[in-house]
């Protein structure tokens, strides 16, 4: 006789492999830039936040079941993918190295150390036939 348990499969935690200034890539942020965390795991589904997101015209702090933290203050999520998440860096004064940290419902990534500065300044560049544009 031959016995077969199913044993529920549990998704793997999300994991981060890199954070960075989303308009230059750099691993430079600040507070009020839009920073891009990358690694696995790190969303079930992908999307950007839409306007049932904002809530008493508040930034969502979560997308789905996608939170982030800076520095262990909450982020504003917006856009989440099994790859990438994009958020807004909190306003906090805190500079030097600080961690960014994602939660899902599969658990809480790792502690990611990231570059925090007064001010990062950068521009996203665009190219329109032939022309690069900022």
């Amino acid at each position: 006789m031959v016995c077969l348990s199913t044993a529920p499969i549990s998704a793997a935690a999300p994991a981060i492999s890199g954070v960075s200034n989303a308009a230059h890539n750099q691993a430079v942020i600040a507070a009020g830039t839009l920073v891009s965390i990358y690694g696995s795991n790190l969303a079930s589904s992908t999307r950007q936040w839409a306007a049932a997101d904002f809530i008493n015209n508040k930034l969502p702090t979560k997308l789905d079941d996608v939170q982030a933290s800076v520095n262990g203050q909450p982020a504003y999520v917006a856009l989440i993918s099994p790859t990438q998440v994009n958020i807004l860096c909190p306003d906090d004064s805190a500079t030097g190295q600080v961690t960014v940290q994602v939660t899902n419902a599969q658990g809480v990534s790792n502690l990611f150390k990231v570059a925090k500065q007064t001010v990062a300044p950068a521009f996203f560049a665009y190219s329109v036939q032939g022309g690069t544009y900022a």
